[in-house]
């Protein structure tokens, strides 16, 4: 039986010969299987179009969708959005700004705006990928979602230079599993720009 999360592991680490030989010699990779291997694809290369999209990971999304998954259908259910977070795009748009001759693209997402719209940590994600980092000239991408007593939850995304984003994340004391940090907006943005 296939380990979905070592594969995922494996693709984090560019080892992509390693997950073809798995996927080669295991016949067991159930539809179920194929359709989140190829979700986490899409999130691990923001939706195809980041510097994590080689050739390589192509190949891999091609070979996922040989096991027969309807990723049209698939990319619609995980894209399509509520009423309520239709209005939070509008709110986010409203708060974009925009630096360094639109190559950054930032919101700070308050209190206010927060409670207003609470939503699923995967729908931030979203709108980093559909909203911010669609922009045109844009490179650096990122959100800053307050959390409550001063944790702030910042998200980045990139076009281009993934190296920037790990050398942001080590700056401002964040993880990949756990994007919660003690720190104020004005600083983390302050760190981000200054990259």
């Amino acid at each position: 039986m296939i380990e979905i999360n070592e594969v995922k592991n494996l693709i984090k680490t560019w080892d992509t010969d390693e997950v073809f030989l798995i996927l080669d010699s295991n016949l067991s990779l159930t539809n179920d299987n194929a359709k989140e291997l190829f979700l986490f694809l899409y999130d691990y290369t923001n939706s195809f179009k980041n510097s994590n999209t080689t050739p390589a990971i192509l190949k891999l999304a091609w070979k996922i969708l040989e096991y027969g998954i309807n990723h049209d259908k698939l990319i619609v259910e995980k894209t399509k959005k509520t009423f309520s977070q239709m209005k939070l795009c509008k709110e986010i748009i409203k708060k974009i700004k925009l630096y360094n001759w639109w190559k950054i693209a930032w919101v700070f997402l308050d209190n206010e705006t927060v409670e207003k719209y609470w939503t699923k940590m995967c729908i931030w994600d979203s709108f980093m990928s559909n909203l911010l980092i669609t922009i045109s000239w844009t490179e650096l991408c990122f959100m800053i979602i307050w959390r409550g007593d001063w944790n702030y939850e910042v998200i980045l995304g990139s076009k281009f230079d993934k190296n920037n984003i790990y050398k942001i994340q080590g700056e401002i004391w964040i993880t990949h599993e756990n994007r919660i940090i003690n720190n104020t907006p004005d600083n983390i943005i302050k760190i981000i720009l200054s990259n």
